[in-house]
């Protein structure tokens, strides 16, 4: 549905007055309804998920300083444009606006880094506050070619057009787990402190943790009113070998992010695990053998690992165990250990149980060794594949077995 009004192309009459009209159109039910609202030289589209009860979308050129105050990370932009856009139409889920403003001339305001921005008055800890809604990547993301650019809001209520002058990623710091490794069934206690008091001084718009390396995303927090922000989450989590994340945004939608590598959450009373035989790498044939277990309600699995990698005349034998972590087919292991008898280097062997896997039943193993006073990789046979994910290279003989027996 689409409706019109003519006029200059910023609505304004004599100064800095904005004309006072309304333009309104039609909302019908359905999935998908596109209200089109045409304002000067410039027209606003409005797309719905789902319309349940029919109503009528309607949007008021207004002055932008009576729709809030200007957050840090912003100012007011030369545009002067800003609206008031409201339907008295049902709706569900996320609204996505997209303005078309022919009454702008210069293409950088749409190109990367973005100055342009849409801020959205939004009701954030009982207080109205303008948030930035722009949508700055995809399809919907701001297009110089044909001067569009989109937000995605909650609701439909007052828009202001600003000048984000804050491009600087914030900073994540004092990201700590109160335990690791941990046994099944204890609370290990995520923390972390998001600040960019020294990089722009915007607020602290979102913060979010993950568990597998950044696949899926949990919100901790959002829209919060301070530039620096310290949580906390208790994380209860099966047996496993997780990538733990924090990620943070500020108001103008700079991110940061920081991993921990591996966080194992360990059973001392589950199963163990041996393994022998070779695998053929870019480095030649490797031998291996190992056995790891713990002992009932021990913290630290006990066994060898002994790794022999002929074509560079180095022998790897472990000293000490810190953890593993039996999870379905899958088996991990990580020590410390000599190479030729001498230094201390790390090694993470991930060992998967073909009689078991899913797959194609074959036996794998990854061997991933590496000097811990300076982290250099030593030998890895998987070298772009994640420390929690890798499946290993199959074995040329030998055998992976995981015991359930005890």
């Amino acid at each position: 549905m689409t409706a019109s009004q003519a006029g200059d192309a910023n609505y304004n009459a004599a100064g800095t007055v904005v004309q006072s009209f309304t333009i309104a159109a039609p909302t019908p039910t359905g999935s998908n309804v596109a209200v089109s609202l045409t304002v000067g030289s410039n027209t606003i589209h409005t797309d719905f998920k789902t319309v349940m009860t029919a109503g009528t979308t309607s949007i008021t050129p207004i002055d932008p300083a009576t729709a809030g105050s200007i957050p840090g990370g912003f100012a007011i932009s030369d545009t002067n444009l800003a609206f008031s856009l409201i339907t008295t139409a049902s709706y569900s889920d996320q609204i996505t606006t997209c303005f078309l403003l022919n009454s702008i001339t210069e293409p950088a305001q749409f190109q990367n880094p973005y100055p342009l921005r849409i801020l959205h008055r939004e009701m954030v800890n009982d207080s109205y506050t303008l948030v930035d809604g722009t949508i700055l990547t995809g399809r919907n993301s701001p297009n110089p070619t044909t001067k569009t650019i989109c937000a995605k809001t909650p609701s439909l209520s007052l828009f202001v057009f600003a000048k984000a002058i804050d491009f600087t990623p914030l900073k994540i710091s004092d990201f700590t787990l109160s335990q690791n490794p941990a046994r099944v069934g204890t609370t290990v206690v995520l923390a972390a402190k998001a600040s960019d008091v020294d990089t722009g001084n915007s607020n602290i718009a979102l913060m979010e943790y993950s568990v597998d390396d950044g696949k899926t995303w949990r919100v901790i927090g959002s829209n919060y009113t301070s530039p620096t922000v310290t949580v906390s989450v208790p994380l209860n989590l099966q047996t496993g070998a997780y990538s733990v994340c924090v990620r943070a945004a500020d108001a103008a939608q700079n991110s940061s992010y920081s991993c921990v590598p591996i966080l194992a959450i360990y059973d001392p009373n589950g199963p163990f695990v041996t393994g022998n035989g070779w695998i053929r790498s870019d480095s030649g044939k490797v031998e291996f053998e190992f056995n790891a277990k713990y002992h009932k309600d021990s913290t630290v699995p006990s066994g060898d690992t002994n790794v022999d990698l002929q074509a560079a005349d180095m022998h790897f034998r472990s000293t000490s165990y810190e953890w593993l972590v039996v999870s379905g087919s899958r088996a991990q292991i990580k020590g410390s250990g000599k190479i030729n008898g001498k230094g201390d280097y790390g090694i993470l062997l991930t060992a998967i149980d073909g009689k078991i896997s899913d797959e194609d039943r074959m036996d794998r193993v990854r061997l991933k060794i590496w000097n811990k006073a300076d982290g250099v990789i030593i030998y890895d046979n998987v070298p772009a594949a994640s420390d929690i994910e890798s499946t290993g290279t199959k074995l040329g003989g030998g055998y992976i077995t995981i015991d359930r027996s005890r």
